[in-house]
């Protein structure tokens, strides 16, 4: 059972957009064995919110990773 950290965060996003009149781009970062759910759960919840699903191919990942080395060292 999970801790309902999805949902949390689903609501919060539906909060600052519809309460509060915040219409920012957000970024949700996932794991990749989560990220089906976690779509499916913002469909579910929030299907007014506009989802977009980037997964990185490796080049870009190593690109990350490059710069990870170089700021953290």
């Amino acid at each position: 059972m999970g801790f309902g950290k999805t949902v949390h965060s689903v609501s919060m996003l539906g909060f600052l957009q519809n309460a509060q009149q915040i219409h920012w781009p957000f970024l949700v970062v996932v794991p990749l064995s989560t990220l089906s759910n976690w779509v499916k759960e913002f469909k579910k919840w929030l299907p007014e919110l506009n989802v977009i699903v980037y997964i990185g191919n490796h080049a870009s990942r190593e690109v990350g990773n490059v710069l990870y080395g170089d700021i953290y060292g």
